[in-house]
């Protein structure tokens, strides 16, 4: 994948040849997540994806990974975090068969697997390894440019699993995100009809498109049955439906119970509960208590704490 940014003399972009490499897509076969991926991920591309816990990023790239060896290419998943049976025991419940799995964490060890496999999936970068002595600063940057330039020698696609913090902004310094082909990130819909529903979006692409897919996840996996779209964000300044509900829930005097949100969400006990648990995480609302019984009150700011 020979496309560095290597300094050049001016000329007419009728004359510039582009790499074959571009039209060469690793492809899953999956209709609608290959059109998100405007075609496929680009071989020596390197991409993160990232969510909060729980919303189903494993259980993506496996079924992904999965698609992607019925094409008769190569997918490997290396796990920082779960063993190989816990995978093993996700893989049977997706109907994942093909993909090979392994438990490294050494950088320079995940490197040499990229020679022979078409794509490679990290999980997670923060569970990331290296026999060198290096403060945090450099022990990602060296990280992060072993994974890049491997990926770009090899031609093998390499994602890479990262968490996300309470307020939903990827975990570390931002030189992972500024170094990588693409950011890719799985949320919840604005406007959420059940706990199933997923949105997968792109907030950079150097190779492709920036939009979103609509899809479903149940126990056997996701569904996507949706085409993609450009984001609502990049559309409409006007303040989101979840900012809407946001704000009616600050305005709820005193401590409240889920029966209290439950007419802002038209009785969707899920919709409640998980709208809930965002306003705590993101420090919008105190809860005490467990369960159905829990009552929440608003957070006060540092400035209303003052005054207090």
């Amino acid at each position: 994948m020979n496309i560095q940014l290597n300094q050049t003399a001016l000329q007419p972009v009728k004359n510039i040849k582009i790499p074959d490499v571009f039209y060469r897509r690793v492809k899953t076969g999956l209709k609608e997540f290959d059109a998100f991926l405007s075609g496929g991920w680009l071989p020596g591309s390197v991409f993160t994806f990232s969510a909060r816990a729980g919303l189903g990023k494993s259980t993506l790239m496996l079924q992904a990974m999965e698609e992607v060896t019925k094409q008769n290419l190569k997918a490997a998943y290396v796990s920082c975090e779960e063993s190989i049976f816990q995978i093993a025991y996700t893989c049977e419940r997706l109907n994942v068969k093909e993909v090979h799995v392994a438990n490294i964490s050494d950088v320079d060890e995940i490197a040499k697997l990229m020679s022979t496999n078409n794509i490679v999936i990290v999980d997670s970068f923060q569970g990331l390894t290296t026999k060198h002595n290096l403060n945090s600063r450099d022990h990602e940057k060296y990280c992060v440019e072993r994974l890049i330039n491997e990926a770009k020698k090899t031609e093998c696609v390499v994602g890479v699993i990262c968490h996300q913090t309470k307020n939903g902004s990827m975990k570390g310094s931002t030189l992972i995100m500024h170094e990588v082909d693409a950011i890719m990130e799985l949320g919840l819909p604005e406007e959420m009809e059940n706990e199933n529903q997923r949105v997968i979006s792109f907030s950079k692409n150097r190779f492709g498109k920036v939009w979103e897919l609509a899809c479903e996840m149940n126990e056997n996996g996701y569904i996507f049955e949706s085409e993609v779209k450009v984001p609502s964000l990049m559309v409409s300044p006007k303040t989101s439906k979840r900012e809407e509900i946001w704000n009616q829930i600050l305005e709820i005097p005193g401590g409240f119970t889920i029966k209290h949100v439950m007419p802002l969400v038209n009785g969707n006990v899920m919709k409640a509960m998980m709208i809930l648990r965002e306003m705590v995480l993101n420090e919008m609302l105190k809860k005490n208590g467990r369960g159905n019984e829990a009552t929440y009150q608003k957070a006060k700011t540092e400035r209303e704490g003052e005054a207090v």
